[in-house]
């Protein structure tokens, strides 16, 4: 499915809205975050890459709040461009191992 055009903006969206979900001091909108690396290609390419930088400092807010040691590099992010969402996905996982991964629909008490 990562080969697929579709797959690679759900995800995105769905890592975007987890963010914002997880604390009301990360404001993101996902569909913008969305658009920005869809449309925004066409823009010059700078969008997809601003929209990169900001969920990376969003992941290391994220981080941050979660107690998590490692953080989140956007540099490292934009340089291994193609596998960059597996550099982001990893390290947005670091938030949740912070509270042992439990089931969907747990509150989290941060």
């Amino acid at each position: 499915l990562g080969l697929t055009i579709i797959y690679p903006l759900i995800w995105y969206f769905k890592i975007n809205k987890e963010l914002r979900d997880y604390s009301e001091t990360i404001d993101v909108q996902p569909g913008m975050a969305v658009l920005a690396i869809t449309l925004g290609v066409f823009l010059i390419g700078i969008p997809p890459i601003v929209s990169y930088v900001h969920t990376s400092s969003r992941i290391q807010k994220a981080q941050k709040l979660a107690g998590s040691a490692k953080r989140c590099s956007a540099l490292l992010a934009l340089l291994c461009l193609w596998f960059a969402p597996v550099y982001i996905q990893s390290q947005l996982n670091k938030v949740w191992d912070q509270y042992g991964n439990p089931p969907v629909g747990t509150p989290l008490q941060t």
